[in-house]
């Protein structure tokens, strides 16, 4: 820099300085986006409480349009899938959820049980596995533990239900909304048909 004249070192700090300004203006839109998107998922979680899935489903829509790093949209949204009957059209939003969030269990186990839904055993409990991984709760042992004695695995089975006593407490129930360990997230534990 010292070859450079006093008026380009002034005009490459001014342009350093426009650069941050720009990438700081481009973070706030982006946090700003992402907390309108938050909000979406929180009033669809409460159409889902109601029983307004079409509600739910337009709000996790909009949501995702507005942010598409909101991993709790697409998992949210999968599991409203898989309680509409359509499991098959949640593998991608379960999907998505794990590409933004790879460390979210909850899109791994609810992948695995659409999965399961769909007779896919194996593919369930890899799903299980990866969920596991993650974070090992007693929940998430039984749901495989479930997927393995479907498949015929009963010893698998069984040492699952093992760990599952031993392993930390379960997270809530899909049954419920919450939005404490998880944020927005909900997560569709159970048995297929449930």
């Amino acid at each position: 820099m010292s070859g450079l004249n006093f008026v380009s070192k002034i005009m490459m700090l001014f342009f350093a300085a426009l650069g941050f300004g720009w990438y700081s203006c481009m973070q706030h839109y982006a946090d700003k986006a992402y907390a309108k998107s938050y909000n979406l998922v929180f009033k669809a979680e409460e159409a889902a409480a109601r029983h307004n899935y079409k509600e739910a489903m337009q709000l996790y829509d909009e949501a995702i349009k507005v942010s598409s790093s909101q991993y709790a949209a697409f998992n949210n949204r999968g599991c409203l899938k898989i309680k509409l009957k359509d499991p098959g059209g949640s593998i991608d939003d379960f999907d998505k959820a794990i590409a933004i969030e790879p460390n979210f269990e909850g899109g791994y186990s609810n992948k695995g049980y659409a999965l399961l839904v769909l007779g896919k055993h194996s593919e369930a409990i890899a799903n299980y596995s990866r969920a596991i991984a993650c974070r090992p709760c007693k929940q998430i042992y039984i749901s495989r533990a479930k997927a393995r004695k479907i498949a015929g695995d009963l010893e698998g089975a069984a040492e699952d239900l093992k760990r599952a006593k031993a392993a930390s407490e379960s997270p809530p129930s899909s049954k419920k909304l919450h939005r404490s360990t998880y944020g927005a997230c909900m997560l569709c534990y159970g048995s297929p048909g449930s």
